[in-house]
């Protein structure tokens, strides 16, 4: 996926180009594609966190107050605070980018003033974006790059909260199992999302504030850990969950079998 839409951004400069096939997209579709981008990996750290709330609503006990008020929730009701939620998640990330949003030919004629290779650059590449004024690019960054920066360490410490409150609760051998194979699978996903998004995107908000030499070169290499993510967290998923692992143990054991079956059919009809 980042061999087909690689986007490269020039940082110091905060300004980016796609190629190949977003190299061919126009200025609007390039702006639509980098809001949507940077909507997706929101949604999906917050999604992360709205399982973990989930697991936490499960070690609480019956009579606990937040599980009497969301069991009063209706799933009509529950299904739009959820959604709510989200969004507001996303705009959070997303309203400094929308906010500092430049004028696009005005940027583009200061972006070519200022250096000669951009401007050779956006005569190849005429869908370029900057998401930002040409210069300090820090008040756009900051409020995304501290995100990004402390969502490791809350999501360490709601883990070990949630591992010591199911230490602590009394639960049958059934419920204990089925209750940590949710949670190994959950911590995995959190790993998951570190690795492959949260660092790499503090990398890539990082850098240019700090004055990091190489960006646009360090932006692609983080870019294709984003693209990575989606299969390393459904790998997580159907390792995990023990169902889903065996589901899948299943499958290539027929596959196997019935490879083993053509070959020794073709064998025996020569």
């Amino acid at each position: 996926m980042g061999t087909l839409i690689s986007p490269i951004a020039l940082f110091p400069y905060p300004c980016y180009y796609g190629v190949n096939i977003a190299g061919t997209l126009s200025l609007e579709s390039q702006k639509a594609y980098f809001l949507i981008g940077i909507a997706s990996i929101s949604g999906k750290c917050c999604a992360l966190g709205l399982q973990v709330e989930r697991r936490i609503y499960h070690t609480f006990s019956v009579d606990s107050r937040y599980k009497i008020f969301c069991s009063r929730l209706k799933s009509w009701t529950e299904l739009p605070i959820r959604a709510g939620i989200l969004l507001a998640f996303v705009m959070l990330v997303l309203g400094p980018f929308v906010l500092s949003m430049p004028d696009q030919e005005q940027a583009r004629r200061d972006l070519s003033s200022t250096d000669s290779v951009a401007k050779s650059i956006m005569s190849t590449y005429p869908g370029l974006i900057c998401f930002s004024s040409v210069g300090d690019v820090t008040q756009t960054l900051i409020l995304p790059f501290l995100i990004l920066i402390a969502l490791p360490f809350v999501g360490c410490g709601i883990l070990y909260s949630l591992f010591q409150a199911l230490a602590l609760n009394v639960l049958s051998t059934k419920t204990l199992k089925l209750q940590l194979m949710l949670y190994w699978a959950l911590a995995m996903q959190v790993l998951g999302i570190v690795a492959f998004v949260i660092l790499p995107g503090a990398f890539y908000v990082g850098g240019p504030m700090v004055g990091m030499r190489g960006m646009p070169k360090i932006t692609m290499y983080c870019f294709y850990f984003f693209s990575l993510h989606t299969g390393v967290d459904c790998l997580m998923v159907l390792y995990f969950i023990r169902p889903y692992r065996n589901t899948v143990r299943n499958c290539c054991r027929r596959v196997a079998q019935r490879r083993l079956t053509i070959v020794d059919s073709t064998i025996f009809s020569r």
